[in-house]
């Protein structure tokens, strides 16, 4: 069995790089997911606004459409977290083809834990009766 090499600060540079970058996707999808909670919860605020004037009430749109765009976004979120963690394993192999510690088994599971995020936001808004 032979010992990889140790870390030169060139390769110690680009995973470093490497990690930033999925960070960078995981703020990307996380904005994504909060701006399709806030367009799914829209229509909430559309029905309380309209019950002052019950007349506009029958002008709104369905709630349905609403949720339905909010998820979208929020499963799209999920779907640049998983992009992003995939592209940063394949680069991670190109970089550190030895896999020397620290392992990316951390990285999988903030990406992975924001993916799992997406799936509860988004079955958390479908259930929502108005």
């Amino acid at each position: 069995m032979t010992t990889p090499p140790p870390f030169s600060g060139s390769d110690l540079r680009d995973r470093m790089a490497n990690e930033r970058t999925l960070l960078a996707w995981v703020r990307t999808s996380i904005a994504f997911m909060a701006f399709g909670m806030a367009i799914a919860k829209f229509s909430l605020f559309l029905v309380i606004a309209g019950l002052e004037h019950s007349r506009a009430l029958e002008l709104l749109p369905s709630p349905w459409l609403s949720r339905a765009t909010g998820a979208a976004f929020i499963t799209a979120g999920a779907g640049i977290a998983g992009l992003g963690l995939r592209r940063t394993l394949r680069y991670l192999s190109i970089i550190d083809p030895h896999d020397r510690p620290p392992g990316s088994h951390p990285l999988v599971l903030v990406a992975m834990g924001t993916v799992a995020l997406a799936g509860v936001l988004v079955l958390e808004i479908m259930s929502d009766q108005l």
